[in-house]
């Protein structure tokens, strides 16, 4: 049962969306920036982030326009030309030792990393249409493709990655089953006063946990040298390991808490072993710090995705500021760890410490976990004992999310957990039987469930049999 159950989650996985985020995540800018540009910014470790930024900001500016230009499938085959043009004409000049003026390869390095920000945009874009637990098992896939390529790059060449990245993008992202979802915008149904609610909705502080974390993972990677950074795949493969043991335990959905607190636990139990200061603690506290961002970059994209999406937004500005912020914390914590030498590397290691306590207090609370991050409901009035909402109430509000149940079926689906029959929930919820009968039907359907004892086995709970036993 348990087997089958996980073949039906692994069928869910958008495949080819997910190969075309892992290869515009490995794009390479570095590898075209000219000399110069690198002589002038050798005070900083990872000059190319500049560029990347720069790329979002120019997406995260042009706004509407770069929302048409993304709908075009024209344009993306345009840009697609562009990038390939950008990568074979200095690989071809170097192999004839032809030299290029260094604008032309500056002029190079920018086409590569805006098209790089415009695949990764189209990715996320694609994500924010699927359901919750489509979103996160497609992110475990797109993380067991970066793993693949990082081992790849290491014992290749980054340039194979980065010469086939825009061919593989485009196939992946031309694919009709590249995602299995609506091609409309997310909430395109919805009434117009449900959008005028949302206007000014935006993801504040979800935005400033991933900038804490980023900063606190790039700072210490910086610590600890080039060397452990080329062993980043080990600890992406821990974490995906560490995402299949969660979901085997949680039979077919994920808690988003949960994988958010082991995301901050390992953020900060890399802070301790890489305090010990030996050149082993500094190889595990690495590969920790490699599973800690990709247990992390799971979390955040999927809870991010899913809150555009219940707040009907898909906005190019949205993502394209998500990933400016992040590539300006990683440069900031880069930057600041050159510094961070002697004594200062006590004071570095103990603010980031605090700083990766203040994304778990203060960031973190409760409420928004309910209401602004969107991953599941307020508590109903209705549960009754209070023991529902601490268990029963959490699961069932993680699992409607996770499987894009409607309001009423995730009511219907709280009444079921509760041992209500469908007299019982058509009196509480004030509907016909028969309608009370129809929701439980789409709910198993949806649940992939057949029976209330395999309804009760999913969501983790006593079944039927077992309580009259032990009644």
């Amino acid at each position: 049962m348990r087997d089958a159950s996980l073949s039906i989650e692994y069928r869910r996985v958008a495949w080819p969306l997910a190969l075309a985020f892992a290869f515009g995540w490995m794009l390479d800018v570095s590898l075209f920036i000219p000399e110069g540009m690198l002589a002038a910014l050798s005070f900083l470790p990872y000059p190319h982030l500049i560029l990347t930024a720069l790329a979002f900001a120019v997406l995260a500016a042009g706004n509407d326009r770069c929302e048409t230009w993304l709908r075009i499938p024209w344009h993306f085959i345009e840009c697609t030309m562009a990038c390939i043009l950008a990568i074979i004409i200095p690989c071809t000049c170097g192999i004839a030792q032809i030299a290029l003026p260094e604008i032309v390869y500056a002029i190079f390095a920018l086409v590569v990393s805006l098209y790089q920000a415009m695949a990764i945009i189209s990715c996320l874009k694609r994500l924010s249409r699927l359901s919750m637990i489509d979103c996160m098992l497609t992110l475990a896939a797109w993380q067991l493709f970066v793993a693949i390529l990082r081992a790849v790059s290491v014992i290749i060449s980054s340039w194979l990655v980065t010469g086939l990245a825009p061919f593989v993008i485009y196939l992946c992202l031309a694919r009709p089953d590249a995602v299995h979802a609506a091609c409309e915008e997310p909430g395109s149904q919805e009434p117009s006063g449900a959008k005028e609610e949302t206007a000014s909705w935006f993801p504040v502080r979800l935005l400033a946990i991933n900038v804490l974390v980023i900063l606190t993972i790039q700072a210490l990677q910086s610590m600890s040298g080039n060397p452990v950074a080329n062993l980043s795949y080990i600890g992406t493969l821990i974490a995906i390991v560490i995402i299949g043991v969660i979901l085997v335990v949680s039979k077919k959905f994920i808690r988003m808490q949960q994988l958010y607190r082991i995301s901050l636990a390992g953020l900060e139990c890399a802070l301790v072993i890489f305090a010990l200061g030996t050149a082993d603690a500094q190889w595990v506290s690495s590969v920790l710090l490699d599973a800690t961002y990709a247990l992390f970059s799971v979390f955040f994209i999927t809870t991010l995705c899913n809150a555009c999406q219940r707040n009907n937004r898909e906005s190019v500005r949205i993502f394209a500021i998500t990933y400016l912020l992040e590539q300006i914390a990683a440069l900031l914590g880069s930057t600041a760890s050159q510094i961070a030498t002697g004594r200062m590397e006590v004071f570095a290691l103990t603010l980031l410490a605090g700083l990766g306590a203040v994304a778990f207090v203060w960031l973190a609370s409760d409420d928004d976990y309910l209401t602004a991050w969107s991953t599941s409901h307020r508590k109903p009035n209705y549960i009754e004992p209070s023991v529902y909402y601490n268990s029963v109430s959490e699961i069932c509000s993680s699992v409607a999310m996770q499987y894009s149940l409607s309001p009423r079926e995730s009511d219907v689906l709280l009444l079921l957990a509760q041992r209500k029959t469908a007299a019982q929930i058509s009196e509480e919820l004030v509907v016909s039987n028969a309608t009370a009968k129809t929701h439980t039907h789409n709910i198993y359907k949806k649940l992939d469930v057949h029976s209330k004892q395999e309804l009760f086995d999913f969501l983790g709970l006593p079944n039927v049999a077992d309580e009259q036993r032990n009644g």
